[in-house]
């Protein structure tokens, strides 16, 4: 290691990634199906945002959980209005989500109803195949 190369700290490091990202993305309008939605005991909404090719998290704090007149749930498409941002303690980026709109079901709900149905009409999830 040469002598004049400088030598990050984890910390000094993200906050730098933080603070590069954060200011590289304005406020935007992000569409995707819903996953792995959990409202918190607290009120804050967890989720994961997903298209065909990637995932992003998302939390939408209590204040504006309140505000939506729907109840967000799996495999629901979805617009929403917000930042990226970063969470520094987990070195992780998320989506903080201002405003949540529903836009109907998604492509990857459909495609898990389609081979549900599928499979049912196989027998399955016939009781008789269930096993003790």
């Amino acid at each position: 290691m040469n002598v004049s190369e400088r030598i990050w700290g984890v910390s000094e490091l993200t906050r730098e990634i933080k603070q590069t990202l954060e200011s590289a993305f304005p406020p935007l309008w992000l569409k995707g199906e819903l996953s792995g939605v959990l409202l918190h005991r607290s009120g804050h909404l967890y989720l994961t945002l997903k298209d065909a090719g990637s995932q992003i998290k998302g939390v939408m704090w209590r204040q504006r959980v309140r505000g939506l007149d729907f109840r967000p749930e799996d495999g629901l498409e979805v617009l929403l209005f917000g930042r990226v941002v970063v969470y520094e303690r987990g070195g992780q980026y998320q989506f903080d989500i201002e405003v949540m709109q529903p836009a109907g079901r998604g492509a990857l709900w459909a495609e898990f109803e389609k081979l549900r149905v599928r499979l049912e009409a196989e027998g399955l999830f016939a009781a008789g195949r269930k096993r003790p």
